[in-house]
């Protein structure tokens, strides 16, 4: 089965130890970041951190030293209290971690713009440790799904002075203001009742899977995941409940695995997960479990080669082959302002003239296309924290690429003639554009991508921005 015994392996390493096709608005909306259960806007200009209570934190820039600004955004709680009760839970834990705490504005029921039920809570503390400025801070503590069923999701505002604090209140504001909660997207209902799946259930399986198998998927992976725990929360049989119950202990299980503080042993973990759902799967797959052979053939797209290189050389794998198609694809859409897709068909076709390719290719060429699933990963997760004007200048550096200029090109013409095709009904154009576009798109232009120079855009990649950020798996649990 799919599941199998992950959450057993989970637990008993923690027990030893002390895890597209076309857009429906223009590429060019702002996107908005996931972490945890809650996606929102990045405030301009801001720069993400982490604590060692695996919160993320954002934080503007030119801050001076001793100073505190900081958006926190904490670990999805599923337990089961109210949210006036999480609030006041909140109190409790600045009592512990500082001196000196006083509740400034009371624990109280309010709501999002979205109509999200919050509590709110406001306090100032001073840091046990001698020479770090008081703190004032208002923990907002939002309904994570239906009234409380589905967990709470706590979003802070820290600063150490009343300056700051009315400084950069407005952003906070703001930045609630687009906060929306994957838990909150139910996208189907077991028959027999039970835990519904939400798109955090999808997100949370995914994202382990990601960790422990060390393979950032592509779009289309993530989209067939996604599609097949869909159809299996909507089965009645036998074996699709056994499988739900199993993806609940994926969610488990990478709890586990995120208690595992210390790098060592969360790296036992991984590749001890790896080790047995690896033989699981093989096992599942060769009796005809058809989620099984897709998670194998995502492992081995990223594992096994389909060309060699010479001695020493990395080798090639379906996985850099696809983002390698993947990424100018974003490159082209961003520039070109509608977002496409390459087809399965183009992507075969390219990966099959890569690897036809691939003895004669440069060797440093070589290990640009191995490391490309991790840019793909990595523009992905950065693209959206990105302040407006550093999209604009990646974007127009996009524009002046010789492998990206095909792409937008057929974009524009598949644009004008779906236009034209959809004047009787307008809303089905970017459908027709995407077809049209993939329909296009010669093997000529396909060939030109496998001849890019990778070494341009990955500098550009690589220095994306003032962010601090770099692209990781990283599980941290702890309670604030």
């Amino acid at each position: 089965m799919f599941c199998g015994n992950v959450i057993g392996w989970t637990l008993a390493l923690s027990a030893m130890a002390g895890a597209a096709g076309a857009a429906e608005t223009p590429a060019a909306a702002k996107p908005k970041t996931r972490v945890h259960n809650a996606e929102f806007v990045m405030p301009d200009g801001w720069v993400r951190g982490s604590n060692e209570y695996g919160n993320l934190m954002l934080m503007p820039p030119g801050l001076k030293t001793n100073e505190r600004c900081e958006i926190h955004i904490c670990p999805f709680d599923q337990t089961s209290k109210t949210l006036e009760q999480h609030a006041q839970a909140d109190v409790e834990q600045m009592a512990t971690d500082f001196n000196n705490v006083k509740v400034v504005e009371a624990v109280k029921s309010s709501k999002l713009t979205s109509g999200v039920k919050t509590a709110t809570v406001v306090m100032t503390a001073d840091e046990k440790l001698a020479g770090r400025p008081p703190i004032r801070v208002m923990y907002t503590e939002c309904d994570g799904g239906h009234e409380g069923k589905d967990g709470y999701q706590a979003i802070a505002f820290v600063t150490s002075s009343p300056e700051l604090w009315s400084k950069y209140w407005p952003q906070y504001e703001e930045l609630l203001k687009t906060v929306s909660f994957p838990s909150h997207t139910r996208l189907a209902e077991p028959k027999e009742g039970g835990i519904p799946l939400t798109m955090y259930t999808v997100n949370t399986c995914i994202d382990f899977c990601e960790w422990f198998m060390d393979v950032p998927y592509t779009d289309d992976q993530r989209a067939a995941m996604k599609q097949y725990m869909v159809d299996l929360w909507k089965g009645d049989d036998a074996k699709s409940k056994e499988e739900r119950e199993g993806m609940q202990e994926v969610i488990k299980g990478s709890i586990e695995v995120a208690k595992l503080y210390e790098p060592q042993k969360k790296e036992l973990a991984r590749v001890a997960i790896r080790q047995e759902a690896i033989k699981q799967w093989r096992e599942d797959g060769a009796k005809g479990d058809k989620m099984a052979s897709f998670m194998i053939d995502i492992y081995d797209a990223a594992n096994k080669p389909i060309a060699q290189g010479k001695p020493g050389e990395p080798a090639l794998t379906r996985q850099s082959a696809d983002a390698t198609m993947e990424l100018p694809h974003f490159m082209g859409s961003h520039v070109a302002g509608y977002s496409v897709s390459a087809s399965t068909a183009q992507k075969d076709e390219f990966a099959k003239r890569l690897a036809a390719a691939y003895g004669e290719t440069p060797v440093e060429l070589k290990k640009e296309i191995q490391q490309m699933p991790l840019y793909w990963a990595a523009m992905r997760v950065q693209w959206p924290e990105l302040p407006l004007g550093e999209r604009k200048k990646l974007t127009e550096a996009w524009a002046t690429s010789d492998a990206v200029k095909p792409i937008v090109e057929e974009i524009k013409k598949a644009k004008e003639k779906a236009a034209a095709e959809a004047k009787a009904n307008p809303s089905a154009q970017l459908a027709a554009m995407q077809k049209l576009y993939q329909q296009q798109q010669n093997v000529a232009m396909i060939s030109n991508m496998m001849a890019m120079q990778h070494r341009t855009r990955m500098t550009i990649i690589n220095n994306i921005g003032s962010s601090n950020y770099r692209y990781e798996y990283k599980y941290v649990y702890r309670n604030r």
